[in-house]
C-alpha cells in the first residue's frame, strides 16, 4: 500500500511537471508571436508605398513595397491588379488559395519588386471598408514620396 502511494505521488509530480512545461511552452509561443508581430510592425515602417506608375518606373527593383489595388484578371499564372492611379500591375503568388481575388475590394499587396516590375507577394491585406476613394489614396501615396520624413 505504501508502494502504491509512492507510485501515485511520483505520477502526480510527473504530471505537475509536465503541465508546468506545457504552460511554459505556451507562454514561450505567445512571446514569440508577440515578438513577430512587433517585428512586422517595425518592418512595415520600412515599406515604400507605390502606385502603378511608380512601380513601372523601374526605380524600386528588389525593394519591399506596398501597393493598393483591385483584382482585375489572371494572365499566364499571374494576377493583374488595377492600382489607385488607374494603372495595372502584375503580381506573382506562391499560394493562390490564400490570396484575395475579389474585384469589388481594394487590397494592399506587400512584396518585392522584380526586374520586370512585377511583384513577388509576401502578403495581401484587405483594406478596411470597400469604399475607399482611390484618388485620395493616390494623393496620399504621392505625398509619402514628396515628404518622406512625415511618412
Amino acid at each position: 500500500m505504501v508502494a502504491d502511494r509512492k507510485t501515485a505521488d511520483r505520477k502526480d509530480t510527473e504530471m505537475s511537471e509536465s503541465k508546468k512545461q506545457m504552460k511554459e511552452a505556451e507562454e514561450g509561443d505567445k512571446q514569440e508571436e508577440q515578438k513577430q508581430e512587433e517585428q512586422k510592425i517595425e518592418n512595415d515602417s520600412q515599406i515604400i508605398r507605390l502606385n502603378a506608375q511608380m512601380l513601372q518606373s523601374g526605380d524600386f527593383v528588389a525593394q519591399k513595397v506596398a501597393i493598393v489595388g483591385k483584382y482585375t484578371y489572371c494572365f499566364r499564372g499571374s494576377y493583374i491588379y488595377t492600382a489607385v492611379d488607374g494603372g495595372t500591375f502584375k503580381v506573382n503568388v506562391k499560394n493562390p488559395q490564400r490570396f484575395t481575388r475579389d474585384p469589388q475590394k481594394f487590397v494592399t499587396i506587400v512584396g518585392y519588386v522584380n526586374a520586370d516590375n512585377s511583384m513577388n507577394v509576401l502578403r495581401c491585406e484587405s483594406m478596411v471598408g470597400k469604399d475607399i476613394n482611390p484618388t485620395i489614396w493616390n494623393k496620399f501615396v504621392i505625398l509619402t514620396h514628396k515628404f518622406p520624413n512625415l511618412f
